[in-house]
């Protein structure tokens, strides 16, 4: 059984981390930063944290393919590669959208039956990173490309309720 934990659970104890909202900077041919998403039509700001190494491919896989379900969602504006918390909170401040915060973690197990993902997301608030909800899903694959399958299954899973709870988590009168 192989069991991969990415180190981004760390950052949600304060153990390791890395400064900032967004993940390793990745910047064009201009030297301007990424950025997804239209902010002037967002309702939410999410910066999703990136872990502090990325120790295999399973968990490259797993990094990209949050930031890319997270940032397929409607209404959200996901925060550009290399963003720091005080430019998010300038973009923040100049929109309407509301700042949340997020994380995540997978568990990938290799069996007889195939593989299987667990995957698991903290939201939180931002920019004090108060945990508001946990997220869970898995998925199960087996055959060709079983591992990529598995974790876009666990992924899409754990991010299935995310457009509710990013609603509910804006309204601080609903907890």
């Amino acid at each position: 059984m192989t069991r991969r934990l990415l180190s981004a659970a760390l950052l949600c104890v304060g153990v390791v981390g890395v400064a900032g909202c967004g993940s390793a900077a990745a910047s064009s041919d201009d030297g301007t930063v990424a950025t997804s998403g239209e902010l002037a039509s967002a309702r939410h700001y999410v910066c999703l944290e990136t872990p502090s190494a990325i120790e295999s491919p399973h968990d490259q896989l797993f990094h990209d393919g949050l930031r890319a379900e997270v940032d397929a969602r409607p209404g959200v504006y996901l925060a550009p590669t290399g963003e720091q918390d005080a430019q998010a909170l300038a973009k923040i401040q100049s929109s309407r959208a509301r700042p949340h915060w997020m994380t995540g973690t997978y568990v990938l197990r290799e069996g007889e039956d195939g593989v299987t993902v667990e995957a698991n997301v903290i939201v939180g608030t931002f920019p004090d990173r108060a945990i508001r909800a946990t997220l869970r899903g898995s998925a199960r694959a087996q055959g060709p490309d079983a591992h990529s399958r598995a974790i876009a299954g666990a992924i899409e899973a754990t991010l299935r309720r995310l457009p509710d709870l990013l609603n509910v988590q804006s309204d601080p009168s609903a907890y």
